[in-house]
């Protein structure tokens, strides 16, 4: 199979489970009249040497308080599964199935509502030692529900250990 498939080849068979592990994820947040507190954290694994996977946790808060308009506040949260392709040492393309919980305020429809999106696209991987990097994205939600959070494109910053 390593001669078919070269950029596939299985890392090591002598390698233990716990060293292809990554974790990492993002935070992001905003204060003010406009609150945005998010919590992505995630968890991956090395399946070969260029092609990982994982899940994904998401909980964001909303909260608008704005007296000349109006008074929301809201709790999302879902998960995600992902994969990366590594093309380059810094180059990946990534691909994200992501389903989140949130209100939905429509004049058809008020309510909760889960909601999924189809994230594609690439990014940027900086190493920041031996085991940690800092990543960049670039995603499209190619689904874009018409109640999805996601305006296209969709760019994130995060952080891995492990990778």
């Amino acid at each position: 199979m390593a001669l078919v498939f070269p950029l596939l080849a299985a890392a090591q068979d002598d390698e233990k489970f716990s060293d292809r592990l990554f974790f990492g994820g993002s935070l992001g947040f905003q204060f003010g009249s406009y609150t945005y507190v998010d919590v992505s954290p995630m968890v991956g694994y090395h399946i070969t040497d260029r092609l990982s996977g994982g899940l994904s946790a998401t909980y964001i808060y909303y909260n608008v308080d704005d007296p000349g308009y109006y008074n929301y506040s809201s709790h999302v949260y879902g998960g995600s599964i992902f994969t990366r392709f590594m093309v380059t040492n810094d180059f990946f393309a990534h691909a994200e199935l992501e389903l989140l919980n949130m209100d939905i305020y429509d004049p058809f429809y008020i309510g909760r509502q889960t909601i999924p999106s189809l994230l594609l696209g690439g990014g940027y991987r900086m190493a920041m030692g031996s085991r940690a990097s800092m990543s960049f994205l670039v995603l499209f939600d190619v689904i874009e529900d018409r109640y999805s959070p996601y305006i296209n494109p969709v760019m994130e910053l995060g952080v891995g250990i492990g990778f």
